[in-house]
């Protein structure tokens, strides 16, 4: 094992997050720690063993930490500083140089001259005086003008004390309830074992971690504090950490910034969740959806508003069925269908699908971005494969289509080659009355965040709706404007949750809190989807948004309602990382 121990001198640490300069950073992000002792090595000229130790250091993998609680936050305003703009000098310097390369290559062409050259080196070396004499004009202008004036430049002049420009700045900082943190690798294995000793040196030296505020000491401890913060897959909270090869990659980064040019500290982003949110994520009950989670991401095509995203579920629900019956038989599984074979609604599990939009962030706009097939966990194994097989039908149906056009242009080779490329892709298309989608089956972990399953489905207390909930019973006075008769609808539009809950296997909400518009930036309000069932007779469900909490963390997919298998009703976990917490100061 592996412990460093970093032992907050002032009781406070400054430093801004990496993505809001008006943020503090916590816990302190183990890339840090990493930077310092890179920076006193460098400082102090560290020897070839602790150049050793720091890559051996870097092919760790993340550490768990151990950060206190917060006792004080500080969130400062702007404070405006004046700039030390070295630009100005070095663009002197510079003009400087060019003055003189000119100056110097006009005297070397006239001394060639002068020499009586032949008629051709002639007109080469009048060219070359010419140029160079535009060329000191043009610099006397800027260099040599104001010196005959008797003046500087103004970028000059800025660098004096009172004319200097002042920009803003921030110096967020907390105060934990006990200054010290504790960074540790479990499995750091004998390799670090032996460069404990330029391990210890190096630790010795370093005066400060982050912002130049936060004046710190390091030691090497066999007697870490319990870790509180463990890197998973699930967590909310992304900290930084290094790759092997970090302190070159650093070493590379100052020699062009030089620690005054602006810069952006290399390391790789780790997802992080507090060690209690991952032990009640095992224990979590889980969705009776948590089975396959099969995601197409959108790769051409019409981009789709969220409110037609359920419309085009149901497209795609239609279009599922249809490839099932080919080729296998012609009575469709009910895990496919959602229907028994006289027809009913089946009370089996049976296949989901539920849009993927951009939703979530500062900058969501709510453009869908995918598709998922959710596969119930307690389906069998006929049902499971009866949906692949339509899945696979659909994807063979999508590679024929293309090879017939490429007959259709038999010269047209550079057609032939890309769909030869094109076998290993499982493509779809959905075609509605006025779109068409590209859908792509995502192989692996997918690029995009809105697309990864883990978004969907990790444990949280806390969920809120991107689609609208189609309730099964009708509440009739939720939005009545009597408060009483409100106050009854309301009840029984959140028993009708709490009924929804319960059939996927979920405990009954703690607390519902209903509106028609979205909790999440990037929804849309329940007004602007269209109406469910549609199309069909029969009473129309009433569409609320919601935000629920439960007693304990649940595990997702959470879907409810009345249309949960076409897209209706889906909602996002909120990592207890992101909700506010009550000592926050958020003025």
């Amino acid at each position: 094992m592996l412990a460093i121990r970093m032992e907050l001198l002032g009781g406070r640490w400054a430093a801004s997050a990496y993505n809001d300069r008006t943020r503090v950073e916590w816990p302190p992000h183990p890339a840090r720690l990493y930077s310092a002792l890179v920076a006193t090595w460098a400082e102090t000229e560290g020897d070839d063993a602790e150049a050793a130790m720091l890559d051996a250091l870097a092919t760790l993998p993340p550490p768990r930490l151990h950060a206190p609680e917060i006792r004080e936050q500080r969130q400062s305003g702007a404070v405006y500083v004046p700039v030390n703009d070295t630009s100005a000098i070095r663009t002197y310097d510079a003009n400087w140089q060019k003055l003189n390369d000119a100056w110097l290559a006009r005297e070397e062409a006239l001394a060639a001259l002068s020499a009586d050259p032949g008629e051709k080196e002639r007109r080469r070396l009048e060219k070359t005086v010419a140029k160079s004499e535009r060329a000191i004009e043009k610099l006397r202008e800027t260099v040599a003008g104001f010196l005959a004036q008797g003046e500087a430049p103004p970028k000059v002049l800025g660098l004096l004390p009172d004319r200097r420009a002042k920009q803003p700045r921030f110096f967020p900082s907390v105060c934990p309830d006990r200054p010290r943190i504790d960074f540790i690798w479990a499995d750091a294995g004998p390799t670090m074992e032996e460069h404990r000793g330029a391990l210890d040196a190096l630790l010795a030296r370093v005066h400060r971690v982050g912002h130049s505020h936060t004046l710190v000491t390091l030691r090497y401890t066999d007697d870490p504090m319990p870790a509180n913060w463990e890197p998973h897959d699930e967590g909310g909270t992304i900290l930084r950490w290094v790759e092997p090869g970090q302190r070159r990659a650093l070493e590379e980064g100052h020699a062009l910034h030089l620690g005054v040019e602006p810069r952006v500290m290399p390391a790789r982003p780790v997802a992080y969740a507090r060690c209690e949110e991952v032990r009640e994520a095992r224990e979590a009950p889980v969705s009776a959806l948590a089975g396959d989670f099969i995601v197409y991401e959108r790769c051409g095509g019409a981009s789709l508003p969220l409110p037609q995203a359920c419309r085009a579920a149901r497209i795609a629900h239609r279009a599922l069925v249809r490839f099932a019956s080919r080729g296998h038989s012609d009575v469709v599984h009910r895990a496919v269908s959602g229907r028994d074979a006289d027809g009913t609604p089946t009370q089996s599990p049976h296949v989901a699908i539920v849009p993927l939009p951009f939703v979530g962030s500062s900058y969501a706009d709510g453009t869908v971005m995918g598709f998922a097939f959710l596969l119930p966990r307690d389906l069998d194994e006929e049902g499971r494969l009866a949906i692949l097989r339509a899945l696979g039908a659909w994807e063979s149906h999508w590679r024929d289509e293309k090879r017939a056009a490429a007959r259709m242009s038999p010269g047209d080779r550079g057609l032939a080659d890309a769909l030869d490329a094109l076998d290993d892709e499982r493509r779809i298309d959905l075609h509605g009355e006025h779109h068409t989608v590209e859908l792509r089956r995502v192989r692996g972990r997918a690029q995009s965040y809105n697309l990864r399953d883990t978004t969907w489905t990790r444990a949280a207390r806390e969920w809120m709706t991107v689609t609208p909930i189609a309730l099964d019973r009708n509440p009739k006075t939720l939005w009545s404007g009597n408060p009483d008769a409100a106050a009854r609808g309301g009840e029984r539009a959140v028993a009708s949750i709490g009924d929804a809950c319960d059939r996927l296997g979920l405990p009954r909400p703690e607390h519902v809190a209903l509106d028609r518009n979205p909790p999440l930036v990037g929804g849309e309000p329940v007004g602007r989807f269209p109406p469910f069932p549609e199309g069909e007779r029969g009473p129309r469900r009433v569409l609320v948004h919601a935000r629920i909490r439960f007693s304990q963390p649940v595990r997702g997919p959470l879907v409810l309602g009345a249309g949960r298998f076409v897209g209706l009703g889906l909602l996002r976990p909120i990592p207890r990382s992101a909700l506010p917490r009550p000592e926050e100061d958020t003025e």
